[in-house]
């Protein structure tokens, strides 16, 4: 999220000229965002002076995070700069597939989990929004 943060800072004052948009993509995956955890790992982080133990980090938790504050940081700069004509807002692309999970060992639990989430959960709001 920080480099998409910090190219919009960047391009900002031409964004502003031109009343141009900006738009971040979001996912589903913000509803899975804890705060509280990944609090907690920053402070065990912050007093770790060789930097967080892999074993803390939680990829998904971690995807989950970054797009709420791609969704956040869209709602904040909205409402700054939509006065001065520029619209900002954060999107859920769909079901798109990507290389997101190249480097992850999936399990036969875990390919079960991400089955019913996809059925279940992804197909029952797309249903409720059509």
């Amino acid at each position: 999220h920080l480099a998409h943060f910090y190219l919009t800072i960047l391009l900002l004052p031409t964004v502003l000229q031109s009343k141009g948009r900006v738009i971040n993509l979001a996912s589903s995956a913000h509803r899975r965002c804890m705060f509280d955890a990944f609090d907690s790992f920053l402070t065990k982080a912050a007093a770790d002076q060789d930097g967080p133990a892999h074993a803390d980090y939680n990829p998904f938790a971690n995807y989950g995070l970054v797009k709420t504050a791609n969704i956040l940081f869209s709602r904040e700069l909205h409402r700054r700069y939509s006065q001065q004509g520029l619209t900002a807002c954060s999107v859920h692309p769909g079901w798109v597939p990507t290389e997101l999970g190249r480097n992850l060992k999936l399990n036969a639990a875990m390919i079960g989990i991400m089955v019913y989430l996809v059925l279940f959960v992804y197909l029952d709001n797309y249903k409720n929004i059509s």
